[in-house]
């Protein structure tokens, strides 16, 4: 099954508002929970570290998505430099009202309510042009609910990332290029793809 896609689809089971969190993150593709790093490619529940999912959308369509590993996820953000990491904490600092977030999420049995609104700017997602969304699982499988899972609009990924060093911006293209088919400069249209969760 795949692990990693850049897909487009019509399946009327996967229109946004009707999915369950489990339909929300699994692949695209194959409706089937993601199985194996986008990396490494080892099965996730054989390597007894957490992992994380990203998958972005546009115009209502997922254009990409993957799932990676603890140690790989490391292993890739080593690669940004300390300053980039420094202005992607402050946007988090400042930017988001995690205390107002956090009372929403605790108020919210069903965690598909995470995917309603960008988590900083707040506009619902019906109206977001393009949006990411990232989710950490435990070792087991289990989803790892705190701050994550959330959702994202692209004009926020925009302002979070504006920061980012010309060094980074290349380690997120290395990532993209060694992992995902297409000419590097389809890469250029998906500006903002995992990096809510990478960082």
């Amino acid at each position: 099954m795949p692990d990693f896609a850049i897909c487009l689809t019509d399946e009327p089971w996967l229109i946004p508002a009707m999915r369950n969190i489990d339909q929300w993150l699994c692949s695209e593709e194959s409706g089937e929970a993601f199985s194996h790093c986008v990396c490494c490619r080892l099965p996730l529940l054989e390597l007894d570290c957490p992992w994380l999912v990203n998958k972005e959308f546009q115009s209502g369509e997922c254009v990409m998505e993957y799932a990676i590993c603890q140690s790989c996820r490391d292993g890739v953000s080593a690669g940004f430099s300390a300053a980039s990491k420094k202005s992607v904490r402050m946007f988090l600092e400042t930017e988001i009202a995690w205390d107002a977030r956090i009372m929403e999420f605790m108020l919210a049995a069903d965690l598909t309510r995470r995917f309603d609104a960008c988590i900083a700017c707040r506009t619902a997602r019906e109206d977001c042009a393009g949006y990411g969304i990232s989710a950490l699982f435990d070792e087991g499988g289990m989803i790892t609910v705190g701050p994550l899972p959330l959702m994202i609009c692209l004009p926020c990924i925009g302002r979070m990332t504006e920061g980012l060093s010309e060094k980074s911006r290349d380690a997120w293209r290395r990532f993209l290029a060694d992992h995902f088919s297409g000419p590097p400069g389809d890469w250029e249209s998906f500006p903002g793809s995992g990096y809510p969760g990478m960082l």
